[in-house]
């Protein structure tokens, strides 16, 4: 069945953010959105082909968990960020602009940029980066991330936060927003089945939709 204006997905997010349920999204996660708050149901689009749109990279509730010899502390300040992002072949990147002035290090499929100065975390988000992407025809096209072809921390993403003292390391790993680097972290065009909502993590909840 078509999507239904991702009634099922916005449910889950409620779901999530509901603090009464006591569940909550967790931290250092990063997603594609076409929202730059990265409203978990904005994780899926339906686009015309040949029609330029924007998608942001949003990374959500970054924490330092090494913070002070095994504290944790939110993350205020983000100074860098390292991935690599796999769109298919029918989703085109027409362009990536990073959050602010910033400095890259290779080419796609890494995505490893430096900024300067840092970015602020607003509200427990920070927008890393705007894609504009155009779909090549009505075929599901789905987006996975993953590591970089160089990883600072072997087998996860990671972001450099501010380095604020007493932090023991000022790098910490992040995960994609659906929890598995296997299942896709945003979906244009992609037909989903209406599946009753759970107590499962939106990671589940997601993979759940593939």
């Amino acid at each position: 069945m078509k999507r239904m204006s991702f009634a099922v997905s916005a449910l889950a997010a409620l779901a999530l953010l509901a603090p009464s349920a006591g569940i909550a999204q967790a931290n250092n996660q990063v997603g594609i959105y076409t929202d730059q708050m990265g409203t978990p149901f904005a994780a899926y689009t339906d686009q015309a082909r040949f029609t330029p749109f924007d998608a942001y990279l949003v990374l959500t509730q970054p924490v330092n968990e090494d913070f002070n010899n095994g504290g944790t502390q939110a993350i205020v300040l983000v100074s860098g960020f390292e991935m690599s992002i796999s769109p298919p072949t029918n989703l085109i990147t027409l362009s990536f602009s990073p959050g602010g002035p910033a400095t890259r290090v290779g080419s796609a499929p890494d995505y490893i940029f430096g900024f300067g100065p840092a970015l602020d975390v607003s509200g427990g988000s920070l927008v890393l980066g705007t894609f504009s992407f155009m779909a090549m025809d009505a075929n599901p096209a789905d987006v996975f991330l993953g590591p970089s072809s160089v990883p600072s921390i072997a087998g996860v993403m990671a972001i450099v936060d501010d380095g604020e003292s007493p932090a023991t390391n000022n790098m910490s790993p992040i995960y994609p927003s659906t929890g598995d680097f296997a299942v896709p972290v945003f979906s244009v065009n992609a037909p989903v089945e209406v599946l009753p909502v759970d107590g499962k993590s939106w990671g589940g909840v997601k993979a759940l939709f593939r």
